[in-house]
């Protein structure tokens, strides 16, 4: 056991005191619907993400292994030790477990890099909380049938970047210094937020439930505009509620901590603030204006969206790989798609800048561009336009791989090797790029002939690569291999890969196989979820799962039941794939406790990327038809 007594000290240091249980097993379950749960003494755990063998695993399979061990051994203080008083705190259980997890990862395993990739969640987050159908990561339960939609990302992400916000704001030392008070003044029993906001509160000698309540009992996020005054002596910070263009927010006021960061030429300086109005002015520290350099949001640990003025959002993006730290790159690629979902940037300029940072020499900021042009791909990219958009691709993308290299190098880092695996897969589907759909066609035969013979990181999306130009022989071999297959992960890998065929005939086969006795009802999410996020086959999922919604539905718990909504939505991009989805899971007959909810999520997240499309398109259009193919 590598991973757990490491990071078992660690959160002994972390909390000053032992691990408070008499023993503590790590159970893999075959046949379990969460990753991970943190019983008493005793996780147990999806069996793909424990039984991990080094020489089959790959970094996301590790990486996956470390983190979820961090989060549920933090969980043995914080939801065992001391647990919520009511379902309505459960984001204190999950929230800090997510935000103590990805902490100890870092600081045990630094391999994970955890400090900058956990920034990708909080955008991810945030991309929720603009939605009309987010709500407070603190809510009423009043009953029990549809706990589980309340284990969503406002739960998980939102709050542990609410966290993460408040350690900045207060300082680590009296952040852990609160936070140890808290579990000795509850240890053994229940508590709630206004218990733990009281001792940090007192560990800081502020009021940190006034400023956290902001957060944690309002919906949404805000925008925050930056506009520096005279010369940079002096920033106007204001505030709004974050809305998509063509909508109106309600007027919520928040307590913003905020650290600024700037530079007349010499050193970086910051400033940390509390914006509590909805407009203030704060003095900086400027020697020589004008201020050279200027960032709103310093190590991006802010939970809110922001805005520049124009002239300096381009510098800061032309300068952000001399200027700005990896985890503030990451977080200026969501805020790009912020901007973008506000109205406030047009297409055209979204995809130059995202090109920006698909060249920066960070591997975990090139990720976070390549995640953005996921969305690009659903909404944006029309069948008249795949040909320019795979250019578009092979000369930003293409030109990321070659800088990397193909293959993996001695003692390069695991997001390197993440970075390889993503980069294959996009330009050997969406970016049509010949060179790479070559060397997955030789890797394809080496794995099949012997697995060893393929770096595990890169064999998934080897195989993901040639499902999607791939016939029915590979199908067949693929669905031949999964009962096989010898550990979890090779299952996992199989079974994704199975999820990445484009020919109509063969996608229906195989989301046939979903229903076979062979493929577990826990990993039946597989095939659909993969298929569904490519636009071009989208609407193929989702009549196939409304036909066979009565037989998929029979594998899983109700629980499970409601996200089945998605599988009829992802990926999708018009009013009659909405229309279809309505009628049908509003139908009693196909509808449980909690579909509503998760209907209206996914819908919501359509009718974003229709209106994206209607204001966007033709602008995004014009420039993928200039890209030049050199």
């Amino acid at each position: 056991m590598r991973v757990a007594p490491p990071i078992l000290a660690a959160l002994e240091r972390y909390f000053g005191r032992p691990y408070p249980f008499e023993k503590l097993d790590l159970i893999a379950v075959p046949e379990f619907w969460a990753g991970a749960m943190e019983n008493p003494g005793a996780i147990t755990y999806r069996d793909q993400f424990l039984l991990v063998d080094p020489k089959t695993a790959s970094i996301f399979h590790r990486r996956a292994l470390i983190e979820i061990t961090a989060h549920e051994m933090a969980h043995m203080w914080f939801g065992d030790l001391v647990t919520m008083a009511w379902w309505d705190d459960i984001w204190l259980n999950e929230s800090f477990a997510s935000w103590m997890g990805d902490k100890i990862s870092q600081e045990t395993f630094p391999e994970t890099n955890t400090a900058v990739r956990s920034a990708a969640g909080t955008q991810r987050a945030m991309v929720t909380d603009g939605r009309p159908s987010t709500h407070a990561i603190r809510q009423p339960v009043k009953a029990s049938d549809n706990l589980q939609q309340i284990f969503d990302a406002l739960a998980y992400e939102k709050g542990e970047a609410v966290l993460g916000m408040l350690e900045a704001w207060l300082g680590p030392d009296v952040f852990r210094a609160g936070v140890r008070d808290y579990l000795h003044a509850h240890e053994w029993g229940n508590a709630t937020a206004s218990d733990l906001w009281g001792a940090l509160s007192r560990a800081a000698g502020k009021d940190v439930g006034r400023v956290m309540s902001t957060f944690l009992d309002q919906a949404g996020l805000p925008l925050v505009s930056a506009e520096l005054l005279g010369g940079g002596k002096a920033v106007r910070l204001t505030q709004r509620r974050f809305a998509k263009a063509g909508t109106t927010a309600p007027p919520t006021l928040w307590q913003i901590p905020a650290t600024l960061k700037y530079t007349d030429g010499g050193a970086f300086q910051t400033r940390t603030v509390l914006l509590t109005e909805r407009a203030q002015e704060f003095k900086l520290d400027v020697a020589n204006p004008p201020v050279i350099a200027f960032h709103p949001d310093a190590g991006e640990r802010g939970y809110y969206r922001w805005r520049v003025a124009r002239p300096l959002l381009t510098t800061m993006a032309d300068q952000a790989s001399r200027r700005m730290d990896p985890r503030e790159r990451v977080g200026f690629v969501g805020n790009l798609s912020g901007l973008l979902d506000a109205g406030e940037l047009r297409g055209a300029d979204y995809l130059r800048l995202l090109g920006v940072f698909a060249s920066d020499p960070d591997p975990d900021v090139v990720s976070a561009a390549v995640e953005a042009l996921a969305r690009v791909r659903t909404a944006l990219v029309t069948p008249d336009l795949r040909t320019a958009f795979a250019t578009y691709l092979q000369r930003t993308l293409g030109r990321a791989l070659e800088r990397i290299g193909p293959a993996a190098q001695p003692g390069e880092p695991a997001s390197t090797a993440a970075l390889r695996e993503t980069l294959v897969l996009w330009l050997g589907t969406w970016g049509e790029d010949p060179r790479v759909k070559a060397y997955v066609k030789e890797l394809t035969s080496a794995y099949l002939a012997d697995p060893s013979r393929v770096d595990p990181t890169l064999a998934g999306g080897v195989l993901a690569v040639a499902a999607a130009n791939g016939d029915r022989a590979l199908l067949d071999e693929l669905r031949t291999r999964v009962p096989a297959a010898k550990d979890p992960i090779e299952r996992n890998r199989l079974l994704y890969a199975l999820g990445h065929f484009r020919d109509p005939v063969l996608v229906r086969e195989a989301l046939g196989y979903v229903l076979d006795p062979a493929v577990r009802p826990t990993e039946m999410a597989a095939i659909p979820l993969n298929l569904s996020l490519d636009p071009a086959v989208a609407d193929v999922v989702s009549r196939w799962m409304m036909e066979h919604h009565d037989d998929v539905a029979a594998r899983m718990p109700d629980s499970i039941r409601p996200f089945m909504t998605g599988f009829a939505l992802r990926g999708t991009c018009t009013e009659a794939a909405i229309a279809a989805a309505q009628s049908f899971y509003t139908d009693p007959r196909h509808a449980v406790a909690g579909t509503d909810r998760e209907l209206a999520k996914n819908t919501d997240a359509v009718r974003d990327c229709i209106a994206l499309r209607a204001r966007e398109g033709a602008s995004v259009a014009g420039y993928l038809r200039t890209v030049d193919p050199r």
